[in-house]
């Protein structure tokens, strides 16, 4: 949408009777100027008359809308005319100086603004001043603040965390990842949220924090406590603090002892530079009853294989976990194989899926899971009836786990999510999900890229398009990397024809030539159900790449030429219309 039709949209806001209450007008090109459609300084100024004279809007989204600065303050400039609007969302706009003085003149008169969306704005410390300072005049209605990716640095940061300890504070989700406030402002808002008592949702990620603030959030999670004695409970629910290897070994054991006596519910303790000490603190803790957490991501630390297996042995007796992330984490070749086991009490990871019953997803990637240890993980898994999601991507498997895997697709009814990708798996795995797809009736992705799955050619092919004929569950298939050749290309091409349940397919760096390009574009245009088909415009040709690009931005209907600038793509979730539908 350019800047001419916006001036048809305004139109309509401005009018008196108008019923809308949500309007959302991102990701379009508002702010680029176009022969014929439109100039983006015009826009602007029908953007600030209809918000002048709106009084039904509840919530704005002009995200990635492409306004300059100069333009911005146009827009700014109807919100400061506005009363009504609750909920502002400015995502991927470049704030200068003067937006940020006129957006905080709008937050001052605006009266119902609540909620204050601007990730990704590199406004900087002293555009941020002047709208924190506005915020702390009107901490009592400010319950949401997004300030990610904005460059706030120390100086930006400190003025807000004294908007934090301040006693009318209303906020109540806070976003200020990837913002370089270093281990001293870290430490100092840690401090300052000692003050407060409505925060749930924190983010401080990839902020360069050390271990005096792994250490200063370590005495956070603890709760408040008033002269020397705890008073309550820490508020935050969410923590996600990934990202800041600088925590260390130290600063990481302090930081989860302290939340792990809170009634927190997601933690990403990811990539914090944790060891095997932070691994032993968990695992005591995941044995208690009173233990809150819902989601914890621990990979990308060093706990080793020791550390793993400790936390392996106690969740057998959790029963509040919902999602556990620890891949990634130096486990070695020999993490769940016969080396692991203990005695009469068998392997760690094995024992977790057959005993556990809380678990609902299970990512395993990059733990160097040898065949041996896939088998026995998969032998585990054919048992469990909980664990809807499973990714062991990224590690050491072969074609002696296909057995186990035709065992566990065919005996287990309940994993919707199954994750293969960058493997060694080639002929015997191919022939194995070509049996089981065709009577498997509960997965709904299947990622088995970065394989080699096409190493024996076609001999498996016809089964493959077989059995996809005959299945009538899966929604997303990725086959990336696969080596497949060209027959590939045209047999899986004739399937997509006949299926009616697949809506994603992502086929990049197959090998593929013009002639696969072509049968694939015509078996997309002649399948409804297909929304989303990615393929290497180098292997298919710039004429059948086109066509699939703009058939795809025909069926997508929200698309910008900057999506199909490459290679075509496929979301790695479902909308939320599609998860209802299906």
């Amino acid at each position: 949408m350019y800047p001419a039709v916006c001036a048809s949209w305004m139109y309509c806001i401005q009018a008196p009777n108008c019923p809308l209450v949500h309007f959302d007008i991102s990701n379009n090109p508002l702010g680029h100027t176009v022969p014929n459609a439109g100039d983006a300084k015009l826009a602007a100024q029908d953007v600030r008359s209809a918000l002048g004279k709106n009084t039904s809007l509840r919530m704005l989204n002009i995200s990635k809308s492409v306004f300059a600065p100069t333009e911005l303050v146009a827009v700014f400039g109807g919100l400061c005319m506005n009363t009504s609007i609750k909920e502002l969302h400015l995502g991927d706009l470049a704030l200068d100086e003067p937006d940020c003085l006129q957006l905080a003149h709008a937050i001052d008169v605006c009266s119902s603004l609540n909620v204050i969306d601007i990730p990704n704005s590199k406004m900087g410390p002293k555009g941020a001043k002047l709208i924190i300072h506005q915020i702390s005049v009107h901490a009592r209605r400010i319950k949401y603040v997004d300030f990610s990716n904005a460059n706030l640095g120390l100086l930006g940061i400190v003025p807000l965390a004294h908007v934090l300890a301040q006693h009318d504070c209303a906020i109540q989700t806070l976003k200020i990842q990837n913002n370089n406030i270093l281990d001293e402002g870290g430490e100092y808002i840690a401090k300052q949220l000692a003050h407060n008592h409505v925060i749930k949702y924190l983010d401080v990620s990839n902020n360069h924090l050390g271990r005096d603030s792994g250490l200063a959030f370590g005495d956070l999670g603890r709760g408040i406590h008033k002269e020397g004695k705890k008073i309550a409970h820490s508020p935050i629910r969410s923590f996600y603090i990934q990202d800041n290897p600088d925590i260390g070994y130290q600063g990481s054991r302090y930081l989860a002892d302290g939340f792990v006596v809170s009634h927190l519910e997601k933690i990403n303790l990811s990539n914090i530079g944790a060891g095997p000490h932070m691994a032993y603190t968990l695992a005591r803790a995941f044995r208690v009853a009173t233990f809150t957490w819902l989601y914890c991501d621990i990979s990308k630390d060093k706990l080793t294989r020791f550390g793993l297996n400790e936390i392996c042995w106690s969740l057998r007796q959790n029963r509040k976990l919902r999602v556990v992330r620890m891949g990634d984490n130096d486990a070695g070749t020999d993490f769940c194989t016969n080396a692991d086991q203990l005695g009469v009490h068998g392997i760690a990871l094995p024992r977790v899926i057959r005993e556990n019953v809380t678990l609902r997803e299970v990512y395993l990637s990059h733990l160097g899971l040898n065949s041996e240890a896939s088998v026995t993980l998969m032998e585990a898994l054919t048992e469990n009836y909980t664990i809807r999601k499973v990714n062991l991507s990224s590690n050491f498997m072969d074609d002696e786990v296909s057995y186990a895997l035709s065992e566990m697709l065919r005996a287990n009814d309940v994993i919707e999510d199954l994750n293969l990708s960058d493997n060694k798996m080639a002929y015997n795995v191919c022939f194995v999900l070509a049996e089981c797809l065709e009577s498997n009736h509960s997965l709904l992705t299947l990622n088995v890229g970065k394989n080699s799955l096409g190493a024996a050619g076609t001999a498996t092919v016809e089964a493959f398009c077989f059995a996809l004929n005959m299945n009538c569950r899966l929604r997303s298939l990725i086959m990336d990397t696969n080596r497949l050749g060209s027959e590939w290309g045209c047999l899986l091409a004739d399937t997509f024809c006949r299926n009616n349940t697949l809506n994603r397919v992502s086929l990049l760096d197959n090998r593929f030539d013009k002639r696969a390009g072509q049968a694939l574009y015509r078996a997309y245009a002649a399948n409804g159900f297909l929304s989303e088909l990615a393929v290497t415009r180098d292997e298919v040709g710039d004429d059948s790449f086109d066509q699939i690009a703009r058939l795809m931005r025909k069926k997508k209907a929200i698309v910008t030429d900057a999506d199909i600038a490459q290679d075509t793509g496929i979301e790695l979730e479902l909308s939320k219309v599609l998860y209802e539908y299906y």
